[in-house]
């Protein structure tokens, strides 16, 4: 089997073009905002202070294990197999990246293939290229973070792709129970504080 770095550098124009369609019709662009409360600060009147913090992700859910391992191998990312309760239905095959050396890798490759999500992956790209906020500039560069965060929402609702937050935060609970606490992960090694499955039916806490 060929190493990630290998792979990635084997790869042509045409095989980032792939993915770009595939992602333009199957994957998933989304920022996350969430709320981080510091509780090492005495309560006052107004609260404890707080600030937002921003996830970028892209995923992709699809039946065909080749497509989605394709794509994990790109960016050396694992894939997981969530087999289905009924039978007759095939299992479904989940990678998720949201690494920012990732995400710029994917995006900087793909973004000019983009037909119907380009607004959207252009828009990520720019925001994955800002630096994390810390030190003096924090309050500057979170502005600019919301501001991009902001663009994003509103791309999403011209293109009919808003979801409330109260449906982001139960799509990622339902993820989260469905390729997570009973996958089988495919590539890499499991996750220490979590249970999981090998192909060949192991645990890792054994």
């Amino acid at each position: 089997m060929e190493k990630s770095g290998e792979f990635r550098e084997s790869l042509k124009s045409t095989d980032w073009a792939w993915i770009a369609g595939f992602l333009d019709g199957e994957g998933c662009f989304m920022i996350r905002k969430s709320k981080s409360v510091n509780k090492n600060y005495k309560k006052t009147k107004k609260g404890k202070p707080f600030w937002y913090f921003y996830l970028p992700r892209i995923s992709l859910i699809n039946t065909d294990k080749g497509s989605v391992q394709f794509l994990a191998d790109a960016v050396d990312s694992n894939v997981l197999r969530r087999p289905m309760k009924e039978t007759n239905l095939r299992p479904l095959y989940y990678v998720e990246i949201a690494a920012l050396h990732k995400l710029k890798l994917i995006l900087v490759n793909t973004l000019p293939y983009f037909k119907v999500k380009y607004r959207q992956a252009e828009c990520l790209y720019r925001f994955c290229q800002t630096p994390r906020p810390g030190g003096p500039n924090r309050n500057k560069i979170t502005a600019i973070r919301e501001s991009l965060y902001q663009e994003f929402r509103r791309i999403a609702e011209d293109t009919g792709q808003a979801a409330s937050g109260r449906a982001i935060r139960g799509q990622l609970k339902l993820e989260d129970r469905r390729f997570q606490r009973s996958a089988v992960r495919l590539v890499g090694n499991p996750e220490p504080s979590r249970r999981m499955k090998y192909a060949d039916g192991r645990c890792n806490d054994q």
